[in-house]
């Protein structure tokens, strides 16, 4: 999976992804077995191997991928496996290994490299299948026994180089969901009973009921004494529908339906992104999950239902028992967040109604049900309906229909209640503040669940005060939340909180350490012998010696603290199924017009995980979701969904969280022009004398348009060569604001000639009202130039430009206002005239 999906992904709920391989003949030099034992060409240390293979049809993903997929909050599962030729017998890669050792030694050197980027190890893949063809000469017949050897063999090099290893590895990544007796074999065998992480297996079918043997594998695990062991189908898929039929949408979530019910822990649809080259291109059409634009197929349609809408993907879910009429299958349960929630799937060719009742709520007040629906014409991207409810007899009831091919969900949303709220330190405060130095301060911690930081807090005395930069780390390393700068004014002496705008949600039994550095002022908190003991209060967990220190401002702290100090470095937690707030209403809400478009933005409310932005042609509402603007995570939407120039449209939008909806922003209203023509640019024939590459600058054109309209695009004429990253702005020169951009656009080489670059958002101009566009050249130096060439004003259509409108600044990122020669820079629009709603 192409890593710039990654934020699609995570926005349609995946919560893991398995991806790709980390296969050895991709990383480890071509050499032998004596040059390895002998470690020629320095060929054991890691540092000699290649981490990031070019090779377009390589499956080995290179890291900046996992990191893309890390950023968002998604957990990685990847396959080590790829035995070299040179290391199997009869040089078959992907064989049997002749020598133990360097098999192991490779093993546990790539675990070890990878332990801090991957989540989920595979020992092989599918070996029924891939290892099969490869025994000759290897002194196995048995395929199991092979196998076996293979992952005993692999744990002895991961234990031997990674002694504390902490990322699970599992097997048997079984092609058959009937080889359940290869997990029976690897559990009842004392030598690698223990290190079987979690089982994994593989199962295509076309029918959504059928529970892909998870009852035989979860058996298997019980019998050998691993009731809890962990359970992965790391691959389904129906092979027989395509990717932009509904029919995917009843079959994935049925499936997903059955495997939750059965206890599975996750499970992995096949996919691929739609590029049109690379590995297996020959199948991505048939079996692609996301489009080149970065859109959604219908096979994502249903994760996004379950995972996102019904908060399925937070978390441990507490299934509940059903019973179904009508449908051809319906699930319950308690979400991590404590929500009920319920849902159905309909797989045949008909509607079906059917009556849903959600009993032994445990609730007594009125209630929200949000619906959901994955259909052939929705993509539950947006809520589809909102009911209120009152609670009767600890129950509630409704009605639902549910179109052809599709899943219908439900979400029972609670009033929020107060969170419960946890820190670190209680009654525990300062003996001194200090002066010395700038440091970076923190305190090690872990919880014993699962839960969200909400805020980070120091201890301050009434003096301290400016800049304080705010992180989270893992214990190895790792930044998981921040830097942020936090300004700290002066004040009272006690404690002062950071609301984190996303809470960090952090696993049980894991180190972090919070860490918040002084000012420039150099104050801060201290007790001598404060981590003398551990701090522990309800579920978090701190040392001996869990004060830190650090000497470099904005690196983790891992010094112990001067006499087991404490520093007074803090969080806010919230246990997971606790309740918490809804996120304040949004403020600040403004709307400007486009062509047949509206153009929106608001400030962020603290605490809120996505915003959904309604509209109505009536001033005061009713209101309804803005497809497009509907769970969004950005403060800025345009809403493009049927807009009628010259019609007034009155928005508002809410945010949400996982304890609740927001009440609505202030109203704003907007009304879209018309399109009132084809686009123009300001040059036509016009072409540059030369090419010049002296220094960077800002240039630009200063230019104007008779009537209102859009910018759509800005345009550059280079050379063959010119090439590297641009900066985009728009001024307007009355006030010298930037009204577009700044945009990075990455120019490459070719041919000389205009090369455009779309605006995110076209800009709505006025009228008579002066603009520069400019353009910055790259690092290369290059810019097209014709000395003179605004001698004259240029126009064209709508758009003018004036003598000396060729502007340059030698600050980039600055205003261009220097008119050296009346010249000509070659910076230009697209621009589309628009009749404005008070034409006749």
């Amino acid at each position: 999976m192409d890593p710039q999906y990654a934020s699609a992904l995570a926005d349609a709920g995946v919560t893991m992804v398995r991806q790709s391989s980390i296969l050895m003949w991709d990383i480890v030099p071509q050499t032998t077995i004596n040059d390895y034992l002998n470690n020629v060409n320095n060929v054991q240390d890691p540092s000699t191997w290649n981490w990031n293979p070019s090779n377009n049809m390589t499956e080995t993903m290179p890291e900046s991928d996992v990191a893309a997929f890390q950023n968002e909050g998604i957990k990685v599962f990847s396959i080590l496996a790829g035995v070299p030729a040179w290391l199997s017998y009869n040089d078959n890669a992907g064989g049997m290994p002749k020598n133990w050792w360097v098999y192991e030694d490779i093993i546990g050197k790539l675990y070890q490299h990878y332990q801090d980027r991957i989540d989920y190890f595979e020992l092989f893949n599918e070996p029924e299948i891939e290892l099969a063809p490869k025994l000759a000469g290897s002194g196995y017949s048995d395929l199991y026994t092979a196998y076996r050897d293979l992952y005993y063999h692999g744990m002895i090099g991961i234990k031997r180089i990674n002694p504390n290893f902490s990322k699970p590895v599992g097997g048997p990544v079984a092609a058959y969901t009937d080889n359940y007796t290869w997990l029976n074999n690897m559990l009842g065998d004392a030598d690698i009973k223990n290190d079987v992480g979690f089982a994994s297996w593989h199962r295509y079918d076309v029918d959504s009921t059928n529970d892909v043997g998870i009852s035989n594998w979860e058996n298997a695990a019980a019998r050998n004494g691993r009731p809890d062991l962990p359970m992965f189908v790391t691959e389904y898929n129906n092979p027989y529908v395509g990717m932009e039929t509904a029919d995917v949408i009843s079959y994935i979530g049925g499936k997903l339906s059955v495997l939750m019910d059965k206890g599975a822990t996750g499970a992995f649809l096949y996919g691929t992104d739609d590029r049109a080259d690379g590995l297996n291109a020959a199948v991505r059409h048939d079996w692609y999950i996301i489009r080149q634009d970065g859109t959604l197929t219908p096979r994502l349609w249903p994760i996004r239902l379950l995972s996102k809408q019904l908060k399925l993907g937070l978390g441990q879910n507490k299934m509940k028992k059903t019973s179904t009429e009508g449908v051809t299958g319906a699930s319950a349960a308690i979400n991590a967040n404590g929500n009920p929630v319920v849902w159905a799937v309909n797989d045949s060719t008909s509607a079906v109604s059917t009556d849903v009742v959600l009993n032994n709520l445990g609730l007594s007040s009125n209630v929200t049900l949000s619906h959901y629906l994955a259909s052939a014409s929705n993509d539950a991207d947006s809520v589809y309906l909102t009911e209120k409810k009152k609670v009767l007899k600890n129950s509630v009831s409704t009605t639902i229909t549910l179109p052809p091919k599709s899943v219908y969900g439900i979400i029972v949303e609670k009033k929020a209640t107060p969170p419960v709220n946890e820190t670190i330190m209680t009654t525990q405060t300062p003996e001194n503040f200090s002066s010395d130095a700038r440091y970076e301060l923190g305190t090690k911690f872990k919880t014993k669940v699962n839960g969200k930081i909400a805020k980070v807090r120091i201890y301050t005395n009434g003096i301290e005060s400016g800049d304080h930069t705010v992180s989270i780390w893992n214990a190895n390393g790792t930044r998981v939340w921040g830097p942020y700068v936090w300004t700290v004014p002066k004040g009272k002496a006690g404690w002062k909180e950071l609301v984190l705008q996303t809470p960090l949600h952090i696993t049980a039994n894991t180190d972090y350490i919070v860490s918040v550095s002084n000012s420039t002022d150099n104050l801060y908190p201290v007790t001598l012998q404060g981590f003398n003991y551990p701090i522990n209060n309800q579920d978090l967990i701190t040392y001996s010696t869990s004060g830190l220190v650090g000497t470099t401002v904005g690196e983790m702290p891992t010094l112990p603290g001067y006499q087991n100090a404490n520093y007074f470095r803090d969080i806010v937690f919230v246990p997971s199924g606790t309740s918490g707030f809804a996120p304040e209403a949004p403020a600040n809400l403004t709307a400007s017009e486009g062509i047949s478009q509206v153009y929106l933005k608001w400030t962020a409310s603290g605490g809120a995980s996505n915003y959904t932005v309604s509209r109505s042609t009536s001033n005061g509402g009713p209101y309804s979701p803005v497809k497009g603007c509907s769970s969004i995570s950005t403060t800025t939407c345009s809403d493009d969904a049927g807009l009628i120039g010259g019609t007034t449209y009155y928005y508002v939008v809410t945010a949400m969280n996982s304890f609740g909806i927001s009440g609505s922003s202030n109203q704003t209203s907007a009304i879209p022009l018309s399109s009132g023509g084809e686009p123009v640019t300001i040059m036509t024939s016009q072409t540059p004398d030369v090419f010049n590459n002296e220094a960077q600058y800002e240039l630009g054109t200063k230019f104007k348009s008779n009537v209102n309209g859009q910018i759509t695009k800005v345009r550059i004429y280079t050379n063959g060569i010119e090439a590297g990253d641009h900066t985009v702005r728009i001024w307007r020169v009355s006030d010298s604001s930037v009204v577009a951009g700044p945009y990075t656009w990455n120019v490459s080489a070719g041919s000389e000639g205009w090369k455009e670059f779309t605006l995110p958002i076209p800009l709505g101009i006025t009228a008579d009202t002066d603009y520069i566009v400019s353009v910055s050249n790259s690092t290369d130096f290059y810019y097209a130039y014709k000395e003179f060439g605004f001698d004259s004003p240029i126009n064209n259509g709508n758009l003018i430009t004036y003598t000396g409108s060729g502007m340059a600044a030698v600050v980039p990122g600055t205003m261009p206002s220097i008119v050296y020669h009346n010249g000509n820079y070659f910076r230009d629009v697209v621009f589309v005239p628009a009749i404005s709603p008070q034409s006749p």
